[in-house]
């Protein structure tokens, strides 16, 4: 049954693009939906289902990474991969990833690490599904939700946001008016926003900033905790006081530490 509805939205999608003509696409993104669970000020998880077909070489998407560390933990990932007939080629867990440590090139130290899968294949088109979990111990951002992408087809997409109630969300939409749905679930306030069949950009040169394009929703946490530290974006004055609390007391260094200092 799933292989079927598989080859149903496949065949689709492929209808879909040939009655936009445009030979510019490279992705049809079937279904790419997201959903953020807050927990508490510090603690969330993040969900991610998508699925997509890579119609040439032009399609971006040919690596999943997946950045972790002791705070940011990835709960499970797994991959499937079916060529243009609808076929299941490969599959994949989480223990298939390729593991190694993260360098973002300007840091002395990171303790971070990146799990990683090729999900390139020499026939095109394929199809690619993956879903992943990460476990969060500490909260400072909320993923943005990307409407659209550039030369990409995409039939539906969706972000849902679960808050614990009179929690505030702070989100503001770009290049759109799409407005959450809220709803009460439970213990926690919900705001889901989808999209079905958005408007196609194609990627022009010198295209400014994504942010000046693609539609999409910046979301932000007011209340957050990192390691220990409670912090608030409701207004720019606590932000700034969690920033101010943070390297407070900073620069008193103890006679011990002076001592040793001296002796080099």
């Amino acid at each position: 049954m799933s292989r079927i509805l598989l080859l149903i939205l496949t065949l689709s999608s492929f209808n879909t693009l040939m009655a936009t003509n445009d030979e510019n696409i490279h992705t049809i993104i079937i279904y790419d939906h997201t959903e953020f669970i807050l927990e508490a000020p510090g603690k969330a998880t993040y969900t991610s289902k998508v699925k997509f077909t890579r119609l040439n070489s032009s399609s971006p998407q040919d690596i999943l990474p997946l950045r972790y560390n002791e705070r940011r933990k990835i709960k499970d990932a797994k991959v499937w991969i079916y060529d243009k007939n609808g076929d299941e080629i490969a599959s994949y867990k989480k223990k298939d990833f390729l593991d190694q440590k993260r360098d973002d090139s300007f840091s002395i130290f990171v303790d971070g690490r990146i799990k990683y899968l090729d999900l390139s294949f020499p026939n095109f088109p394929y199809t690619i599904a993956y879903e992943y979990t990460y476990e969060l111990d500490e909260i400072y951002g909320i993923n943005d939700w990307y409407i659209q992408h550039f030369n990409t087809k995409t039939l539906e997409t969706s972000y849902t946001c679960k808050v614990p109630k009179n929690y505030i969300l702070h989100f503001k939409p770009y290049n759109t008016e799409i407005q959450p749905r809220i709803s009460t679930e439970g213990e926690y306030d919900v705001y889901a926003w989808s999209q079905v069949n958005p408007d196609i950009i194609e990627k022009e040169p010198h295209t400014p900033d994504v942010k000046n394009i693609l539609p999409m929703v910046a979301l932000a946490p007011s209340k957050f905790e990192i390691e220990g530290h409670a912090g608030s974006m409701s207004t720019w004055h606590d932000f700034g006081a969690f920033i101010y609390n943070l390297n407070d007391n900073r620069d008193d260094v103890s006679e011990g530490l002076q001592n040793e200092v001296k002796k080099m």
